[in-house]
């Protein structure tokens, strides 16, 4: 075998292979969560793919997906001194999905 052939298979053995698994899942909470705060039916909106995954450097085996979510402003005082409030508000409503 050569060092390409090599490289590749191992680049195969380590390939992500649930991506549209992780992508329908991602789109399904921001989906939810962009109702909620903004009533605003986009599976992409105020929301970012980060950790490895939304690096591109994760790999085989992956088990979670890390996400940024951008409240709106409006939220703030609703929300300011009720952390635990607003996780179990974002909890309440990804169990909906």
């Amino acid at each position: 075998m050569s060092t390409a052939t090599d490289f590749k298979t191992l680049l195969d053995n380590i390939k992500i292979d649930n991506a549209g698994q992780i992508s329908k899942r991602y789109g399904r909470i921001t989906k939810a969560l962009n109702q909620y705060f903004y009533n605003l039916d986009s599976k992409t909106a105020n929301s970012l793919q980060v950790g490895s995954y939304g690096r591109f450097t994760g790999i085989r085996g992956i088990s979670d997906l890390d996400m940024l979510y951008f409240l709106p402003a409006t939220a703030w005082p609703r929300f300011r001194d009720r952390q635990s409030y607003l996780l179990q508000v974002v909890k309440t409503e990804i169990k909906k999905t």
